[in-house]
């Protein structure tokens, strides 16, 4: 939990920071000079029952989408909105070796199904949704999903 923990501070340090780097047009920001190790480390402790949810309705996992493509999702016993608690999402662009190539990451503040318009073609890519703390500190809470981008 300390490692997820530890991983969420410094994504947000770099939002904090974010006027030095390019703002994707999904309201993220590309974050392809930072260090993306323990992400998969952080993500071993976790659980994603009891409580508050968030689960992926679409797309699927393993999915075939089209670019420009939305995920919507579903969250249950937990509040989503502005100066409250949210949602931090990450896009991870992975090569053909499946190691991450480029990360975007943004806070969503709503329910609405997340609009990715910066991706490319012929890309594997995976989402992953964080329920958060309004200080921004993970609940433990996420959901992921992997598409290929046609």
């Amino acid at each position: 939990m300390f490692r997820f923990s530890l991983v969420i501070v410094l994504l947000s340090s770099f939002l904090l920071f974010s006027s030095q780097h390019k703002k994707s047009v999904s309201g993220g920001y590309y974050a392809a000079s930072i260090p993306v190790c323990g992400i998969e480390e952080a993500e071993e402790g976790l659980t994603s029952t009891g409580g508050p949810s968030i689960t992926i309705l679409s797309p699927k996992d393993g999915s075939m989408v089209i670019s420009p493509f939305k995920v919507a999702f579903q969250v249950k016993n937990w509040a989503v909105g502005e100066d409250t608690t949210h949602i931090h999402w990450i896009l991870e662009e992975l090569n053909a070796e499946g190691a991450v190539a480029n990360l975007q990451i943004g806070i969503h503040r709503n329910l609405k199904p997340i609009v990715f318009e910066e991706v490319n073609p012929k890309t594997r890519y995976t989402v992953k949704l964080l329920l958060m703390q309004t200080n921004h500190k993970s609940i433990g809470k996420f959901a992921k999903v992997s598409v290929q981008v046609k």
